[in-house]
């Protein structure tokens, strides 16, 4: 789990060495926890389970052409709980209420604000990208066993 939708949180350094991972070099790609156990196996030569929802990450290292993963999930949890997306462009965080609604809670341009200091979260002319955001992310949560939810 994650405290905070910020990339000071969500992007963590990754160092791989092995079958796939060959060539040396850098690559920035958008992945997620449940992409490690998929990559160990991969580079086991182990097919990877029907049930698994990881990508292993091999493969976006000879990903050419379109991003390899377009969003990244994250839950939030500690002062509060929270839901985020994080696009290449936007990253955007829901936040769960005592009657069990979903709230806006950030909005960042990580193109515009790379260090995510002006959340707009309220910008009115943001309203159809709040509403992309949402329905993606909305799409992740379902996919997780969330009832639901409903955004306020």
């Amino acid at each position: 789990y994650k405290r905070s939708c910020h990339d000071a949180s969500l992007r963590i350094p990754m160092v791989a060495s092995g079958p796939g991972f060959e060539s040396g070099g850098s690559i920035d790609v958008l992945a997620n926890l449940i992409d490690i156990p998929s990559t160990i196996l991969r580079a086991a030569d182990i097919d990877l389970p029907d049930e698994f929802r990881g990508q292993p990450l091999q493969e976006a290292v000879t990903a050419t052409g379109q991003p390899w993963r377009t969003a990244s999930f994250s839950e939030i949890s500690e002062s509060h709980v929270g839901r985020c997306l994080r696009t290449l462009r936007y990253t955007y965080e829901v936040y769960l209420d005592k009657s069990g609604q979903w709230f806006d809670a950030f909005l960042y341009d990580n193109v515009n604000d790379p260090h995510q200091h002006n959340n707009l979260v309220n910008e009115p002319l943001l309203e159809s990208v709040r509403d992309d955001l949402w329905q993606q992310l909305k799409g992740y949560m379902l996919s997780c066993g969330e009832v639901d939810p409903q955004r306020i």
